[in-house]
């Protein structure tokens, strides 16, 4: 068992507390796996979450037009993609830092899963910077 799991979760607490005043990049606590926004780099939950808050809309209206935004989006723009897919004509994602991660890598896995779902996405094969990915995506 590691020192991570061991410790009760006050000591998680105090210990991210004081960790937190060091001055490193988020990327690097990332990097250390010290510090991390959540689950959403992970294509299916990004999708899960995605859809779960999706169903509960109701769009039966003649004008069915839709603008995503997300709080917060975490560690991926995941949310861009996903919301073109599902028709979005637009999307903001909003957060207090530049938390997202840069490389393509990630995105072209989610590119992946949501035509695996047979949704559209354009084609993101040649894209080689998350701005382009953004404005494809109309995000």
């Amino acid at each position: 068992m590691s020192i991570k799991h061991a410790l009760p979760w006050q000591a998680k607490i105090i210990a991210k507390i004081i960790l937190s005043r060091l001055l490193f990049s988020y990327r690097i606590w990332q990097y250390l796996n010290l510090f991390k926004h959540g689950d959403m780099e992970k294509p299916g939950y990004a999708h899960h979450v995605f859809t779960t808050h999706f169903e509960r809309v109701d769009f039966s209206s003649k004008n069915a037009d839709f603008t995503a935004l997300e709080i917060g989006p975490e560690d991926t723009l995941f949310s861009a993609m996903i919301t073109y897919a599902y028709g979005a004509k637009q999307c903001y994602l909003v957060d207090v830092g530049r938390f997202a991660r840069e490389d393509v890598a990630p995105y072209k896995a989610m590119a992946n899963e949501l035509k695996r779902r047979g949704l559209p996405l354009p084609d993101i094969n040649e894209t080689t910077e998350v701005g382009t990915l953004l404005k494809v995506c109309k995000a």
